[in-house]
């Protein structure tokens, strides 16, 4: 469980879309977007994506937390995709 942040799943309707996108935002306030959770294709990994029209601070748990995040979406992608190879 997060304390600072939450990740919610973007929900977009694009069928060509082969990973996940989310929304980073706080806890706090929810309704304001942090930024973005995005598969950067070029690093082969996910990323995080600010949003440049507001101005994002964030301290190193937050960094951590977005880290952790990015990793074990990594991880997940990288399973169904070594899954869908079996099949």
């Amino acid at each position: 469980m997060n304390k600072y942040i939450n990740f919610i799943e973007m929900n977009v309707i694009d069928s060509k879309r082969k990973t996940k996108q989310f929304y980073v935002k706080t806890i706090k306030e929810p309704s304001i977007v942090l930024g973005y959770i995005l598969f950067f294709p070029q690093w082969r990994k996910y990323t995080y994506h600010t949003d440049k029209q507001i101005n994002t601070i964030l301290d190193a748990n937050c960094l951590r937390e977005i880290a952790d995040f990015c990793e074990k979406e990594t991880r997940d992608w990288r399973f169904s995709l070594i899954e869908s190879k079996k099949s």
